[in-house]
């Protein structure tokens, strides 16, 4: 059950929701700002990579792939001064360890080549 104060706020909301509804992003930006409000736009996948503070933030890495050439895959998120951490690459083609991690579950060449047929496993 929603706590007393939330009903109240349901008017509020909606007229301020049926407000921004009727405009651009950039004028309710520029209203807010006006008359002082906090708010923030709602980003995307393809705003964030546009952004130049999440560029400045180098939050985005493009690498090279054996399959696709290059791809853009997403940074460490924190990186701390003394262990920053790294992306070193963007991960193996489909199947690469496929024999390698299935032979460690004791599974041998037959039952692994019948699994692959069966499309079971790449």
């Amino acid at each position: 059950m929603r706590p007393r104060c939330w009903a109240t706020s349901a008017p509020l909301d909606s007229a301020v929701g049926s407000w921004i509804a009727a405009r651009d992003a950039e004028e309710v930006l520029r209203e807010f700002e006006q008359a002082q409000a906090a708010i923030s736009l709602v980003y995307d996948a393809s705003d964030v990579v546009k952004d130049p503070q999440y560029q400045a933030l180098c939050t985005f890495l493009d690498l090279p792939d054996e399959e696709l050439g290059e791809v853009t895959v997403q940074n460490v998120q924190f990186r701390l001064s003394e262990t920053p951490g790294k992306v070193r690459w963007p991960g193996p083609a489909l199947g690469r360890h496929t024999d390698e991690v299935l032979g460690e579950l004791g599974y041998d060449t037959g039952r692994i080549e019948a699994l692959r047929a069966d499309g079971v496993v790449a």
